[in-house]
């Protein structure tokens, strides 16, 4: 690898750790590899490497077994900074080590990538690709998303679980009593000054020139709803809920997130937005990131249903009583309570996944160029895509649009 010495992220004694935690025994190491992942595993907010350890196993065969690495940024300085400013990947290193080993326990299926290390600098997960997992998308069809819908659940549902199993004489236990630093909010800031205050405003701003360029013919009264969302009212939406039950949610599930097999397996990746809030935040985030007007007027209902009967026969494996824990009327209630929050935030991160990789790329490689987009700017670069790349104005619209509409209808 020309930019950097492996040694700069893992030592001998990380990849003995690693293999130990692979096999469960010593192995003795032939060699190492590290070398950049190709761009389809992009990094907005950190590195991504592939790691090749050679070795020789119990009955002394060489054998190879690769590795997926996430570093904080390396080689851009300002986002590096940005991260660490933003506790993105501390509160990943939280999480990966302290809450999804004894949720996926409960699942009994890995709804995450294994993790075999964690520091500092650095995760190192299973490489999903070598286990035949894919990215889909940008736009899911019918039975990708039952396949990440009925992960989601799942994923969900552990947390339930978790906690129910540990409440004791009365004294109901909670995650976030136990982990509050992991839940810190990482996305969304409302304090000045804040790198994520300002990548709101950022955002808000690149929002509002977009219905500005849309010449709506309402769109005073349309800016003047957004603006009461974003600042008024979204603080609520992404706190934890003293109606509906909270769990570990993920709440970043654009289409990099998440892989899927051959069996229509789907494992979920990159925890750094993580919130513990409801979880139709992050169901209907994930749909309206993922799937088109189309699909989901076609499918929603099912789908919803879909996810509530997985989640409550799960529950009912572990003899606990979905009407008492999870009530259905009580998670249709917060869909539709969610929904404009969660459109909103689709239409936030739709400004920046629906780059293609190597656009992305080129703002990436220019520390100036990703200043601007993350912090003072990104209208600059959204409007000049929406205006020439075909494919990109159809995903914007595709968000835009049932965002206004809920706008609209709002009193």
């Amino acid at each position: 690898m020309s930019e950097l010495h492996i040694s700069e992220i893992l030592t001998e004694k990380d990849f003995n750790k690693i293999l130990e935690q692979y096999f469960e025994k010593p192995s003795k190491i032939i060699d190492c590899q590290l070398y950049k992942a190709h761009s389809e595993t992009i990094g907005y907010l950190g590195d991504h490497f592939r790691l090749k350890i050679t070795y020789h196993n119990q009955k002394n065969c060489l054998q190879e077994e690769t590795f997926f690495v996430k570093t904080k940024p390396i080689f851009n300085t300002s986002q590096a900074e940005y991260v660490q400013e933003i506790g993105v990947f501390k509160k990943e290193c939280l999480i990966c080590e302290n809450i999804l080993p004894m949720l996926t326990a409960i699942a009994g299926i890995n709804f995450s990538p294994k993790c075999y290390l964690v520091n500092e600098n650095c995760l190192v997960f299973d490489d999903l690709m070598a286990r035949k997992f894919t990215m889909r998308g940008p736009v899911l069809n019918f039975e990708e998303c039952k396949s990440v819908v009925i992960c989601l659940a799942k994923f969900h549902c552990t947390s339930v679980i978790y906690e129910e199993l540990n409440s004791i004489n009365g004294r109901k236990y909670r995650l976030i009593d136990e982990f509050e630093e992991a839940f810190q909010e990482t996305c969304f800031s409302f304090q000045e000054g804040h790198p994520r205050n300002n990548w709101l405003k950022n955002n808000i701003t690149c929002v509002i020139d977009l219905v500005q360029y849309l010449n709506y013919k309402n769109w005073n009264e349309i800016i003047d709803k957004l603006n009461k969302l974003v600042y008024t009212e979204m603080e609520t939406f992404i706190k934890p809920s003293k109606k509906f039950r909270n769990v570990l949610t993920h709440c970043d599930l654009w289409c990099s997130n998440f892989m899927i097999n051959e069996k229509m397996e789907c494992v979920l990746v990159d925890f750094q937005m993580a919130r513990y809030c409801p979880p139709a935040y992050d169901l209907l985030l994930t749909l309206f990131l993922n799937t088109t007007k189309e699909i989901l007027q076609k499918y929603f209902e099912e789908l919803l249903n879909l996810y509530y009967c997985t989640f409550k026969d799960m529950l009912t494996s572990y003899k606990l009583i979905p009407e008492k824990v999870f009530p259905r009327e009580f998670f249709f209630e917060s869909v539709e309570y969610m929904k404009l929050p969660t459109t909103l935030e689709a239409m936030f991160f739709s400004t920046n996944t629906l780059f293609s990789p190597e656009t992305f790329a080129g703002i990436k490689a220019n520390e100036n160029n990703y200043r601007e987009f993350y912090h003072t700017n990104r209208s600059k670069y959204v409007l000049r895509e929406f205006k020439e790349n075909q494919s990109f104005r159809k995903g914007i619209m595709n968000v835009l649009v049932p965002l206004i509409d809920l706008l609209n209808n709002k009193n």
